[in-house]
């Protein structure tokens, strides 16, 4: 099979899995490629869980405060596409849209990467989920480990996202979790496909879909259809 390289933009990666990446660069005024709060090595866990088999480049745009800049993330993006990866997640979303992160997107997507962002399930749009070729993903506790829904509105797609459901105490959950998660699923798909395009990707992701439109609390948990 094909080798897939994911490119993970977040806040670094710490212990074992940091001697796993392929490439790591740092995009913080501290130029450390370390992860100072934890997030980073949570997100390319999730990530290395699904697609363990995958060459993992890091990309540290968050140092110790946790806070970034559209700029900096565009950098990011333009490195990883240097790096050739197939696979971009962003496990973030900004408040702020910028030129110069939505020109980053589309060059990336121009290059046949295939960008996946978290985004929340409800309320205003962020970025870089928002942009148009960009992959939105939030979490659903309706979904299992390697499960996704089909949702709309500001995602795309629903998942696993280590919710109170499923996990009694969640070292990080919600969205974050379920953007790593989904990514992982899709370099999985993608290494028995490698030269599927974004576009086959979806198609892929709607047909296998366990649930169709938002998650409704008080359901029951009910499964329409997958059962």
């Amino acid at each position: 099979m094909v080798e897939i390289s994911i490119g993970v933009i977040d806040s670094g990666v710490n212990g074992p899995l940091a001697k796993r990446l392929a490439a790591a660069r740092s995009f913080t005024k501290d130029h450390a490629t370390d992860d100072a709060v934890g997030h980073g090595t949570r997100v390319t866990e999730l990530i290395a869980e699904q697609a363990g088999f995958a060459k993992l480049i890091n990309a540290r745009v968050f140092g110790p405060d946790a806070l970034t800049q559209p700029v900096v993330v565009a950098k990011a993006i333009d490195w990883l596409i240097g790096q050739r990866v197939k696979l971009i997640n962003m496990s973030f979303g900004l408040i702020a849209d910028r030129h110069v992160l939505a020109d980053a997107c589309r060059r990336a997507d121009r290059s046949g990467i295939i960008m996946i962002a978290s985004a929340p399930a409800q309320g205003v749009a962020c970025y870089p989920s928002s942009y148009e070729r960009v992959i939105a993903v939030t979490g659903d506790a309706r979904c299992r480990k390697g499960e996704v829904s089909q949702l709309g509105g500001t995602a795309q797609f629903g998942t696993w996202c280590a919710s109170p459901e499923h996990e009694a105490r969640p070292s990080i959950s919600g969205a974050s979790v379920a953007a790593a998660h989904f990514a992982g699923l899709a370099g999985r798909w993608l290494r028995e496909n490698p030269a599927a395009t974004r576009d086959e990707l979806l198609a892929h992701f709607r047909a296998t879909a366990g649930f169709r439109g938002p998650e409704r609390r008080g359901s029951g948990g009910a499964r329409p259809w997958n059962s």
